[in-house]
């Protein structure tokens, strides 16, 4: 069967034409082909393993892939298309397995293609009925809700219930959003990654007893450790977050659960500077990588 994707349910009455005519002639020519609508795909995120859902059919059980309309919806294409590549799976068109966005869904995608570890993580285009019950029987309540674009702890949300996720869905409905498994934990180690080596590192410890968030914007105490005083498991998975993302000045976020596990909650590609907080040396490792990368070359 072949995949002809659209990006909306309902498109101008010439698309839909042309999406027609593309499948009719397909089939006239033996080929079973279909339109296929990239708001009804799930995707499903967690170490080592990905699933990509239309209904209860895999998108891995097509034997080519025609991306006909993606519009905004070029990090689920791109998701597919690698999925498509790894498993010899023909695609149209070759730029899709290629993006210089590094959004929270990215990062998840590529990170669980690694094997590294993640938080179970949930997305769809759209987040109707059926898909948040696939979502909380997938991840369980409660649950984190997360806008993928946004950075410093904004716009990422502990909800308890369903009604809680249709509520803030609806109330952003141009932001796109992930969900994950709540992870519980009393702090979170930040690694400033600068070229593949761990040159920075603090522990953000939560202050405010209803908050979930450890970032410092909301009130997250910040304490800057010597690197070699932090469990080599921490600096070994934000150096591998880092390159896995290819991203070269980065900011890991990792997590250890009260069982001793880890988990990457975050790569960020422009991490913030805590200019006025003591003990921080950000700024200068910064300025000392750029340093040295500009002498390469000047």
């Amino acid at each position: 069967m072949i995949a002809v994707f659209k990006n909306i349910k309902k498109l101008s009455h010439n698309g839909e034409r042309t999406l027609a005519l593309i499948v009719r002639g397909l089939r006239k020519n033996g080929l079973p082909a279909e339109i296929v609508n990239l708001e009804d795909i799930e995707i499903f995120l967690e170490k080592g393993k990905t699933r990509v859902l239309i209904g209860k059919k895999s998108i891995l059980d097509y034997k080519m892939i025609y991306f006909r309309k993606v519009g905004t919806c070029r990090n689920v294409a791109f998701i597919l298309s690698n999925l498509a590549k790894k498993r010899n799976i023909p695609f149209l068109d070759q730029f899709y397995p290629y993006t210089s966005t590094r959004g929270k869904l990215i990062q998840m995608f590529l990170l669980a293609s690694r094997k590294l570890p993640i938080p179970k993580t949930y997305h769809s285009l759209v987040y109707n009925n059926k898909k948040i019950k696939n979502a909380t029987s997938y991840l369980k309540l409660p649950l984190v809700v997360k806008a993928t674009n946004f950075g410093g702890g904004r716009m990422v949300y502990l909800v308890k219930n369903k009604k809680e996720i249709k509520r803030i869905i609806k109330k952003h409905p141009d932001t796109e959003f992930i969900l994950q498994e709540f992870i519980k934990n009393n702090f979170d180690y930040r690694i400033m990654v600068l070229g593949g080596t761990a040159s920075v590192a603090e522990k953000r410890i939560r202050t405010r007893k209803k908050e979930f968030r450890n970032n410092a914007c909301v009130g997250g105490k910040e304490i800057f450790l010597d690197v070699k005083d932090i469990p080599r498991k921490i600096i070994a998975l934000a150096i591998q977050a880092a390159k896995v993302t290819d991203v070269q000045i980065a900011g890991v976020d990792i997590v250890r659960d009260p069982h001793g596990k880890d988990y990457i909650f975050e790569v960020n590609p422009a991490p913030s500077l805590s200019l006025n907080v003591e003990g921080s040396y950000e700024l200068d490792e910064l300025v000392k990588y750029l340093t040295k990368c500009a002498k390469r070359v000047l």
